[in-house]
């Protein structure tokens, strides 16, 4: 929902200070009201995509891990990362466990 709100006000950013240029090139100067009208019309015709994206529970963090330290296939542990890089692994796994 955060992203949804973010890109929203990105837009509405974009869209104001297009309506805004517009007004120098010898025309009647929009008020705030007029672009906000503005805005809203084009508002409410763009399609909005929204979609959801889940992970398996430590799956991103093993993916993190795996592309971070190199190891594509074999077992993240103490042999196969460096020893803070495996401690670090395993708190994180045992947070999320506790959640």
């Amino acid at each position: 929902m955060k992203k949804n709100v973010i890109i929203v006000m990105l837009m509405l950013g974009t869209i104001s200070i297009t309506a805004t240029g517009c007004s120098s090139n010898n025309q009647e100067e929009l008020t705030e009201k007029d672009t906000t009208k503005v805005v809203e019309e084009v508002i409410k015709e763009l399609p909005i995509e929204t979609k959801e994206v889940v992970f398996k529970k430590g799956k991103l963090i093993e993916v993190a891990f795996r592309k971070h330290y190199g190891v594509p296939t074999a077992e993240l542990n103490d042999t196969n990362l460096p020893f803070t890089a495996a401690a670090r692994y395993k708190v994180l796994n045992e947070m999320l466990d506790k959640d």
